[in-house]
C-alpha cells in the first residue's frame, strides 16, 4: 500500500512539472516564496496561538481566585465580629453581678441588685445583640452545673426570651463540657453542624457553630460559659451565594472535609457521623484532590471535569480550626473562551498564507518585467499590501528607482507595524480597563462627551435593574429621576467645559433611578480622561441607602436624647407637676409623631386613675376620664404593669371603656404604658393615632422610657408635695407648742393673764409698721415675743407671786429669767433665731438694763421694739400692787423714757401708730 502510494504521488509531481505553467521561472519563484513564508507564518502563528491561550486560562483563573478569596475574608470578618460580641459581654458587668447574687443568696452585695435583676438586665443584653446583628439564633449564659441561667432565641425576626420553665440542661453537650476546661480569656469554637434541641436534630435543619467562654468569679472559680449560637447559614450563604453562577456551584467544607454549604446539591451538606452521617463530602466527591483542598491553604485543583479554587476560612483568631469555601468551575467554561480563540487563529493562518502567495506571485512578476513589477508594486502599495518589495534587474536607472523604491516600501511597512504596535497596546490597556470596571465595588459607568453610555458594569446592573446592554447607547439622564434631568443636563455642559475629578463624598448627594421606578440616595464619583473629541468620563456611582438610613438613626437618637434632657430639665428645674407634665406630653407628641397623648394619674385611695394633663385632643371630653384599675385597657396596663397596644381600636370599640369620650376624636390606634416608679404604680401615659401605625420595637422601648422619666416626674413632684405638707404640719405643730408655753406662763402669774398674746400681737404691729423686717424674720419675732417670759420658769413661786414689793435679794433672781430663758432655748436649733426678744428685752437704750448692760443699737431691734410695747402694755394693766395708768399717762411716761430706756426711733414709730 505504502509503495503504490509514493508511486502515484510520483507520477502526480511528474505530470506537473510537464505542465508549462510550472516550467517557467515565474511560477517557481511564487511556489518558493510561499512555502517559505507558509513555515515562518506557521511557527509564529503556533506561538502567537499557545501564548493567548494560556494568557487567557490564567486570566479566568484569576478572576475565580480573587473572588474566592474575597468571600473567603468576608466571612472570617463576620467570625472576628463574633469573637468581639462574646467578649465584650463576658466582660458585662451583668455576668458578675448574678454569680455574686448566687453566692450572696439572691442578692448581690455591691450593686445591692438581687439575683432577677441581674437575670433581667442580661436578657435585655442578650435581646438587644441578637435584634443588632442578626446572625445569633440563640444566647445563652449556662452554670458551672450546665443549666441554662439565661437563654434568648431569635428566629430571624423577633426575639423570645425563654421562661425558666423552658430552660434545659447542656451538661452533655460536647461544647459545653470542652469550653469548661479552657483557661481564662480564651474562646471556644464548636465544630458546623445542625442544631439539637434535647437531643433531637431540630427539623427544618439549622446549621449553627457555637462560640463559648468560661466565666470565673472573682476568686478564680469556674462558673459557667457564656455561649452563642452562630446561625451559619446567614453568615456563608451572604458571602457564598454571591460568588456562584450559572454552572458554577460553592461548598464550604469543615476541616474533616464534611459539606456544610453545598449550592448545587444541598442534600450532600452536614454528612459527617455527628450530624445526618451519611458519608457524603468532599472525599466520596474528589479523593485525588480532597487532602490537597483540606491542607488549610488556599490554591486551585483540578478534576476531569472541574477546576476547584480554594480558600481556608479561619474560625478563630490566632489559628485552630478551619473551614475552607469552593468554587468548583466546569472545565467546560474554562475552555470555553479558548476554543473561540482557535478558530480565530485558524482564520489568521489561512488570510496570511494567502497574502504569501500573492506576495510570491508579484515577486514573480517583478523578475519578469521590471517596469510591470514596478507599476504593480506600487498598486499594491497604494491598495495598502505593504510588504510588497520590487526585485530588477536592468540598467543603472531601473535598478536605483527599484531601491528607492523598495525604501519606501520598507518605510511603510515599519510604520504600518508601529501602528499595529499601538493598536495592540490599546486594546491590551482597553481590556485591563473594561476588568477593572467590572470588578469594581461601585456601579461603573463610563460616558462619552455627548453624555451617552458607553460601558457599564455589572454592580450597574443589580444597583439600577438594567441590563448593560440596555443602557449601552442611552443617555446617562436615564439613571437619574425625571425632575432633575434638565438641570443635570446643564451640570454636564459645565463639567466638560471645565473638568475636573470628584471623589466620593466632596459634594451634593444625588438620587437615582431604578428600572422599576423606585429611587435611592447615590454618591457620585467623576474621573475625566482623554483630550479633544476622544473624551470620555468614568461615573463609580455608589448606593448610600444604609448609610442615610444609619445617619436618619442617629439623627433620630439624637432628638430622642434631647427630647429627654428636656424633659430631665423641665423635672430639676421645676416642681410644679402640670407643667412638667405639659413638657413631657409635648416631647412625646413631637418625637413619637403621635395625634394626642395624656397622662392619667392614680389616685392611692380610691385606686382609681384619673386624667391629670393631655395634649392633641379636639375636646375636653377626655378630661373626664376615671378608671378602677383593671378596667378598660387602660387599667390593664396599670394592674399588669405592662405596655398595652391596640393597632385596631375599631375592632375592640365595643370593649373600649371610654368610647363614648373619643367618639368625636377618630383614634385608630391606641398604646397605654404603666408609669412605675420605685417600684409603684403612678399612672399610665396613654397615646393615640388618627391613622394606623404599626408601633415597631424602637418606637415602643422609647416611649417606655419617656414613661420612666415621665414616672420619675411624677414621684418627685409627689415627694415634694408631700414634704412640703409634713413641713407645714411640723411649723404648726411647733408655733401650737410655743402658743401653749405662752399660755402656761399666764395660767402659772394670774397678774399677767393675757399679758403674752397683747405684747406679741402690737409687737408684730409695730415691727411691721417700722419696715426693717421681712415676713420670714417676722416669724421669729413673734415666736420671740410669746416666750420672753419663758425664763420666769425657773423663778420660785414666793418670788413670781409675791403680792409685795421685792427685796434686793429677790430681785437679783427675778432678773435671771431672761439668762434662764436663753439657756432653755438656745439648744432648740428652730427657735435660735427667736431668742432676741426673750434675751434683750430687759436691756435700756442708755446700757443700764440687764442682763448684759447693752447699750444703744448693740441691742437687738427686736429685742428694742417689745421693750416699748412691753411697758406700755404693763403700765396699761392692773396689777395687784398697782391699778393700771391712763393712756394719755403710759405714752408720757414712754416718751420720757426716750434715749434713756427706750430707742427714740422706736418710740416715735410706737407714737405713730396708737396716735400718741
Amino acid at each position: 500500500m505504502k509503495y503504490r502510494f509514493h508511486s502515484k504521488l510520483t507520477l502526480l509531481l511528474q505530470a506537473i512539472a510537464r505542465r508549462a505553467w510550472f516550467t517557467s521561472m515565474r511560477s517557481r519563484l511564487t511556489i518558493a516564496f510561499a512555502l517559505v513564508a507558509l513555515v515562518g507564518v506557521s511557527l509564529i502563528s503556533v506561538y502567537g496561538y499557545q501564548a493567548a491561550q494560556d494568557y487567557t486560562h490564567q486570566g479566568i483563573k484569576a478572576r475565580y481566585i480573587t473572588r474566592n478569596h474575597i468571600s473567603a475574608h468576608a466571612i472570617e470578618g463576620i467570625l472576628r465580629e463574633v469573637e468581639s460580641d462574646l467578649r465584650t459581654t463576658v466582660g458585662d458587668p451583668a455576668v458578675q453581678g448574678i454569680i455574686r447574687a448566687r453566692e450572696g443568696d439572691g442578692t448581690d452585695a455591691e450593686s445591692v441588685m438581687s439575683y432577677a435583676m441581674w437575670i433581667e438586665y442580661l436578657g435585655e443584653r442578650f435581646e438587644v445583640i441578637a435584634q443588632s446583628y442578626g446572625r445569633y439564633a440563640q444566647l445563652r449564659y449556662l452554670d458551672e452545673n450546665g443549666n441554662e441561667v439565661v437563654r434568648v432565641d431569635y428566629d430571624g425576626t423577633r426575639t423570645r426570651r425563654m421562661p425558666q420553665s423552658e430552660l434545659q440542661n447542656k451538661t452533655g453537650r460536647y461544647y459545653f463540657q470542652e469550653a469548661m476546661q479552657l483557661p481564662p480569656g480564651q474562646i471556644y469554637i464548636s465544630r458546623l453542624d445542625l442544631n439539637q434541641e434535647r437531643g433531637q436534630i431540630q427539623i427544618p435543619y439549622l446549621p449553627m457553630v457555637r462560640y463559648a467562654m468560661p466565666v470565673f468569679n472573682q476568686q478564680g472559680e469556674r462558673r459557667g460559659i457564656v455561649v452563642f449560637n452562630v446561625m451559619a447559614e446567614k453568615i456563608i450563604q451572604d458571602y457564598a451565594v454571591h460568588s456562584a453562577e450559572e454552572g458554577v456551584f460553592v461548598f464550604v467544607a469543615d476541616a474533616n472535609g464534611y459539606y456544610t454549604h453545598h449550592s448545587a446539591q444541598p442534600e450532600k451538606e452536614f454528612g459527617g457521623p455527628g450530624d445526618l452521617n451519611t458519608g457524603q463530602g468532599l472525599r466520596a466527591d474528589f479523593p485525588e484532590v480532597a487532602d490537597r483542598i483540606l491542607s488549610g491553604q488556599p490554591g486551585e485543583a483540578y478534576t476531569t471535569e472541574l477546576e476547584i479554587f480554594y480558600a481556608p476560612i479561619q474560625t478563630l483568631s490566632g489559628g485552630g480550626d478551619f473551614w475552607v469555601l469552593g468554587l468548583a468551575v466546569p472545565r467546560s467554561i474554562v475552555e470555553a473562551p479558548m476554543r473561540q480563540s482557535t478558530w480565530l487563529f485558524a482564520g489568521v493562518l489561512a488570510l496570511s498564507l494567502l497574502l504569501a502567495g500573492g506576495a510570491g506571485s508579484l515577486a514573480a512578476r517583478r523578475i519578469v518585467g521590471p517596469l510591470e513589477a514596478l507599476r504593480r508594486g506600487a498598486r499594491q502599495i497604494a491598495e495598502g499590501n505593504l510588504n510588497q518589495r520590487v526585485q530588477v534587474r536592468g540598467g543603472v536607472e531601473v535598478t536605483e528607482l527599484a531601491k528607492a523604491f523598495n525604501q519606501m516600501a520598507e518605510s511603510l511597512q515599519r510604520q504600518e507595524i508601529e501602528r499595529k504596535r499601538g493598536e495592540e497596546a490599546l486594546r491590551g490597556s482597553e481590556a485591563k480597563f473594561k476588568g477593572f470596571v467590572e470588578f469594581a465595588p461601585d456601579a461603573t459607568v463610563i460616558v462619552n462627551k455627548e453624555g451617552e453610555i458607553i460601558l457599564a458594569n455589572t454592580q450597574t446592573e443589580k444597583s439600577f435593574g438594567y441590563a448593560s446592554e440596555e443602557l449601552v447607547g442611552k443617555t446617562i439622564e436615564t439613571l437619574i429621576p425625571q425632575r432633575f434631568r434638565q438641570s443635570h443636563a446643564g451640570h454636564c455642559t459645565n463639567f466638560f467645559a471645565h473638568p475636573r475629578a470628584r471623589a466620593m463624598g466632596t459634594s451634593l448627594e444625588l438620587l437615582g433611578l431604578r428600572k422599576d421606578g423606585s429611587e435611592f440616595p447615590v454618591d457620585v464619583n467623576l474621573s475625566y480622561h482623554g483630550t479633544g473629541a476622544d473624551v470620555i468620563v468614568l461615573a463609580a456611582i455608589r448606593d448610600i441607602t444604609e448609610r442615610k438610613r444609619a445617619e436618619e438613626q442617629i439623627e433620630r437618637q439624637i432628638q430622642h436624647l434631647s427630647a429627654l434632657r428636656t424633659i430631665d430639665n423641665a423635672i430639676a428645674g421645676s416642681l410644679d407637676l402640670r407643667l412638667t407634665l405639659n413638657v413631657a406630653l409635648e416631647q412625646i407628641v413631637a418625637q413619637l409623631g403621635v395625634d394626642a397623648a395624656d397622662v392619667l394619674l392614680l389616685n392611692p385611695y380610691t385606686q382609681t386613675l384619673e386624667y391629670a394633663s393631655g395634649r392633641g385632643f379636639r375636646s375636653k371630653a377626655i378630661e373626664r376620664s376615671r378608671l378602677r384599675l383593671g378596667e378598660g385597657h387602660v387599667g390593664r396596663a396599670a394592674l399588669e404593669r405592662q405596655t398595652v397596644h391596640v393597632p385596631d381600636l375599631s375592632a375592640v370599640i365595643k370593649d373600649f371603656v371610654r368610647a363614648e369620650l373619643l367618639s368625636a376624636e377618630d383614634f385608630v390606634t391606641f398604646t397605654g404604658v404603666p408609669l412605675i416608679a420605685k417600684g409603684e404604680v403612678k399612672g399610665v401615659l396613654e397615646v393615640f393615632h388618627r391613622t394606623s401605625f404599626n408601633a415597631g420595637t424602637e418606637w415602643l422601648e422609647f416611649i417606655e422610657t419617656l414613661a420612666e422619666q415621665v414616672a420619675i416626674a411624677i414621684d418627685s413632684a409627689q415627694l415634694f408635695t408631700s414634704l412640703q405638707r409634713s413641713n407645714v404640719d411640723l411649723v404648726m405643730a411647733y408655733d401650737a407648742t410655743i402658743e401653749g408655753w405662752s399660755r402656761a406662763l399666764d395660767l402659772r402669774d394670774e397678774e399677767t393673764e393675757g399679758h403674752t398674746q397683747r405684747v406679741t400681737e402690737l409687737t408684730l404691729q409695730l415691727a411691721r409698721a417700722m419696715g426693717t423686717f421681712g415676713e420670714s424674720e417676722l416669724v421669729h419675732v413673734r415666736r420671740g415675743a410669746l416666750l420672753h417670759d419663758i425664763g420666769k420658769m425657773g423663778i420660785p413661786d414666793s418670788i413670781l407671786l409675791k403680792p409685795g414689793p421685792l427685796t434686793d435679794e429677790e430681785w437679783v433672781i427675778m432678773r435671771k429669767h431672761p439668762q434662764y430663758a436663753f439657756e432653755m432655748l438656745s439648744p432648740i436649733a428652730y427657735l435660735r433665731p427667736a431668742l432676741d426678744i426673750p434675751d434683750c428685752h430687759h436691756e435700756k437704750w442708755d446700757g443700764s438694763g440687764y442682763p448684759r448692760g447693752l447699750k444703744g443699737e448693740q441691742i437687738p431691734l427686736a429685742a428694742r421694739i417689745f421693750a416699748v410695747i412691753d411697758v406700755y402694755d404693763a403700765l396699761t394693766s392692773d396689777r395687784l400692787y398697782r391699778k393700771a395708768w391712763s393712756k394719755a399717762k403710759v405714752l408720757e411716761h414712754i416718751r420720757a423714757g426716750s434715749g434713756s430706756h427706750f430707742d427714740p426711733q422706736v418710740v416715735e414709730a410706737f407714737l405713730r401708730m396708737v396716735g400718741g
